[in-house]
């Protein structure tokens, strides 16, 4: 007769001393498969490899330290050159086994990035979510304005189109060819006096129309379109070739407040989240040595009025801090006038 107390005692012994074996026969078990995408924030390559590795680890596939370095380096090469393509960019990872007799993990990067014309497609579509009507701001300043005058706007024609149907002259540069045909489209039905200028503002070879109006809108343009100080320096540039002296350049930004150099990861995340911004120190170094004087430096929440909620959200830079109880990032309307 089997004594059953003895094997009962005999199995605990071997299930204790030998659990750690157990667990890893059945790691080894484990078919790990799946694919993660993240944000090209170059700055945060810790945090992404860091996911990884944690989320491998989470079923029994811990990587050695030398695994993990590899990755990071792989991730951060990928992630650089993502983010300099397109703040949208995005780094794909896909993880699988490796085939036997091989153990461990096979990962394989790749990064997607849209072209700066798709970007800026992906933000007027939802701009559009936002609210699509003209800004009051905008249509005020215009109305001072002859009817006669020309009226440049920098993407998008949403201003545009509302001060065409008003009697104005309007110029668009558009990069996106959808949206140029679009306002083509709208411009010939209503008979509006508006033409399209297909192309980046920021292309050398796009020139604007030598003092050529009035006024120059960039409602929303810098904080999606631009990454760098130089490409506002440029724009600033242009307008100041097509605007009149005496006329009005008009340019939506998000400031913040002055007080400290904000880290690289709040300003990579800025371009990502369509809120790039800057300091008025910046801005006024920027405008160095142009033919501009500021007039005014405005709040748009306080400007505008029966804003969609949506829309109140992003403009108060909740978008990249959503507790921004003080507003230390505000969208802000700033107006030049050309000498």
């Amino acid at each position: 007769m089997t004594d059953e107390s003895q094997f009962t005692n005999t199995s605990t012994s071997l299930s204790t001393n030998n659990q750690q074996q157990i667990t890893n026969i059945f790691n080894s078990l484990v078919s790990v498969e799946g694919r993660v995408c993240f944000p090209c924030v170059p700055s945060m390559v810790e945090e992404c490899s860091n996911a990884i590795a944690n989320l491998v680890a989470g079923f029994g596939q811990p990587l050695s330290l030398e695994d993990r370095d590899r990755l990071r380096a792989g991730m951060a090469e990928f992630i650089k050159k993502g983010f300099e393509q397109s703040p949208l960019s995005q780094l794909t990872i896909e993880y699988r086994p490796n085939k036997p007799p091989e153990t461990g993990l096979f990962f394989e990067i790749e990064t997607v990035s849209p072209t700066p014309e798709t970007g800026y497609q992906n933000w007027i579509q939802r701009r559009r979510t936002l609210g699509n009507r003209p800004d009051a701001k905008i249509a005020a300043i215009a109305s001072d304005l002859e009817k006669s005058a020309s009226i440049l706007e920098i993407g998008g024609g949403r201003n545009g189109l509302a001060l065409g149907r008003s009697g104005y002259k309007i110029e668009v540069v558009e990069s996106v060819l959808e949206f140029a045909t679009e306002l083509e489209v709208i411009a010939k039905r209503e008979e509006l006096f508006l033409s399209v200028k297909i192309g980046s503002i920021f292309d050398p070879v796009l020139r604007l129309r030598p003092a050529g109006f009035e006024l120059a809108i960039a409602s929303d343009f810098i904080p999606v379109c631009c990454r760098s100080l130089q490409d506002i320096r440029l724009l600033l540039a242009k307008l100041c070739d097509g605007v009149k002296s005496g006329g009005l350049i008009v340019l939506g930004m998000f400031l913040v407040e002055e007080g400290g150099k904000p880290c690289d990861r709040i300003i990579e995340l800025s371009q990502v989240r369509g809120c790039y911004f800057q300091t008025r120190s910046q801005l006024k170094e920027v405008m160095k040595d142009l033919p501009l004087t500021l007039l005014s430096d405005e709040s748009f929440l306080e400007e505008e009025t029966d804003l969609p909620k949506a829309l109140i959200h992003w403009a108060s830079g909740r978008d990249l801090f959503p507790q921004n109880e003080e507003r230390l990032l505000e969208f802000r309307w700033i107006i030049y006038q050309r000498i």
